[in-house]
C-alpha cells in the first residue's frame, strides 16, 4: 500500500515532538509493507540526519487557504492509496481534496490541542 504523508516540516533532530512521532510511525510503516512518501511544504525548516523514506520537499509561499488548496492539489496528483494529513495546520486540505472529487481515504493525525476544536 502506498501512503502519502503531508505535513509542514520534518525536523526530528531539532523540532522534537510531532516529527519524532512521525519518524516512529514511518519506521513502523516501513516494516509492515506500507510505502510512505513524506511531503513537506515549508521544507526550508526541515532538519534531519537521514531521510526516513522517499520525500518530496517544497518551499511553499502563500497564505493559509492557498496552502490547503495546494496540498489538496498534491493529493490529487499523488498515486497514493491513502493520505495522512499530519497535524492540525494541514488537516483542512483533506476537505478540499474530498470536495473536489478526491477518491482515496484521508486520515488526519491531530497531534496537539487546536483551540478551534472547542468551537
Amino acid at each position: 500500500m502506498r501512503l502519502a504523508i503531508h505535513m509542514l516540516r520534518f525536523s526530528p533532530s531539532t523540532g522534537k515532538g510531532s516529527s519524532e512521532s512521525l519518524a516512529l510511525f514511518i519506521q513502523w510503516f516501513n516494516r509492515h509493507d506500507i510505502e510512505p512518501v513524506l511531503h513537506t511544504y515549508y521544507s526550508e525548516d526541515n532538519s534531519y540526519e537521514k531521510k526516513p523514506c522517499e520525500m518530496h520537499e517544497e518551499n511553499f509561499k502563500g497564505g493559509y487557504l492557498a496552502l490547503q488548496k495546494h496540498i489538496a492539489l498534491r493529493m490529487r496528483e499523488s498515486n497514493a492509496d491513502v493520505h495522512l494529513l499530519f497535524g492540525p495546520s494541514v488537516m483542512w486540505a483533506g476537505g478540499f481534496y474530498k470536495k473536489n472529487g478526491g477518491r482515496y481515504p484521508v486520515a488526519v493525525y491531530i497531534n496537539n490541542f487546536t483551540p478551534g476544536m472547542m468551537l
